[in-house]
């Protein structure tokens, strides 16, 4: 095989790519792929053809995208473009570090979060380029989140209740020995709710 020919296999990966990272941004139509590859391959991107033998070449890449790089990409109605739907390929992977920071922004950002949306979509994104089981590594980043806020709460409930027994049974405090019975009883409802909301 000659090195032009080599060249020429690496140009079409470039294309490709050229046409995934466009659709990654959001839906794309067809010329808007097209005007993505020659932007970056520049003119020659696909020799020289022109109008419809160069739309061909196009729909040539956009099947080497699903069939051989595994990225499920297909024109949607509803978004009126070409957009991503799955990809079986990974196209990211992130440090250990980085997906433990997405299962706490997915913690942090509940509903009633400002700008829930936006950062759940971009999670979302993040999400669907990353392997299996990269995505599981989130998942159980999330779950040992969730344990140890949960831990943090009791441990948090359990001094304030020992702050305010110290408290009522200070012999400064005023009222002291009348306020012992109603400092017990309120320890033993708080300690019994952070049971309950274990």
């Amino acid at each position: 095989m000659s090195r032009g020919r080599r060249e020429s296999q690496w140009l079409v990966v470039r294309r490709c790519l050229a046409i995934i990272r466009r659709a990654q941004r959001g839906p794309a139509s067809r010329q808007e792929l097209l005007e993505a590859v020659l932007a970056q391959e520049g003119a020659e991107a696909y020799g020289e053809d022109e109008g419809d033998a160069r739309r061909l070449r196009l729909e040539k890449d956009l099947e080497r995208i699903r069939q051989n790089l595994l990225v499920d990409l297909y024109h949607d109605r509803e978004a009126d473009g070409y957009v991503i739907r799955d990809c079986w390929l990974p196209l990211l992977d992130l440090p250990d570090d980085d997906l433990a920071t997405i299962a706490w922004l997915e913690q942090t950002f509940g509903h009633d979060s400002p700008q829930h949306d936006e950062v759940h979509a971009l999670l979302g994104h993040l999400r669907l380029y990353l392997a299996p089981e990269r995505q599981g590594e989130i998942e159980r980043r999330h779950t040992a989140l969730v344990l140890d806020l949960g831990r943090r709460r009791i441990w948090t409930r359990q001094r304030r209740t020992e702050r305010r027994v110290r408290h009522c049974r200070s012999p400064t405090s005023a009222h002291a020995h009348a306020a012992v019975g109603s400092c017990a009883a309120q320890d033993a409802w708080t300690l019994g709710g952070s049971t309950r909301g274990v």
